[in-house]
């Protein structure tokens, strides 16, 4: 006797099933997928480096680019992006009155590497190195 459960998970399953993203949306999480990684790399190990999915709202879905350390315990945001359904306009919250809104690939790659060379940040990432080396 059939209870219906395999009904309602094929029509649970259904329901979420993944959506083929538009070109444009995949190449701004590739762009910052590729920011992450060479966040990634300069820093290296034991520091982890994500872009992390946050709230969706009228920008878009928010992207959360993390900096995480299990010891000593640690977690940061560099900065967040918001990548509409398309893809673009992507708009980035860089943690300051800056909200620029990048209209493709390029420019989006542009403001993420103009943003990691200010020296606020350049210091900030330098203070998590010595985070890390002050409990070696």
């Amino acid at each position: 006797m059939a209870n219906g459960n395999g009904d309602t998970k094929d029509k649970v399953k259904e329901i979420l099933k993944r959506p083929v993203a538009p070109p444009g949306h995949e190449q701004a999480l590739q762009k910052l997928r590729e920011i992450a990684a060479g966040i990634q790399e300069s820093l290296g190990e034991p520091f982890v480096v994500r872009l992390e999915p946050g709230y969706r709202v009228n920008l878009g879905q928010q992207f959360k680019l993390a900096i995480r350390l299990k010891d000593p315990e640690f977690s940061d945001f560099l900065f967040r992006a918001y990548v509409p359904p398309d893809g673009f306009p992507v708009t980035l919250d860089l943690f300051g009155d800056e909200h620029p809104a990048c209209a493709d690939v390029a420019g989006l790659e542009a403001k993420l590497l103009e943003f990691l060379g200010k020296d606020e940040v350049v210091q900030r990432i330098d203070a998590l190195r010595d985070l890390v080396a002050s409990h070696e």
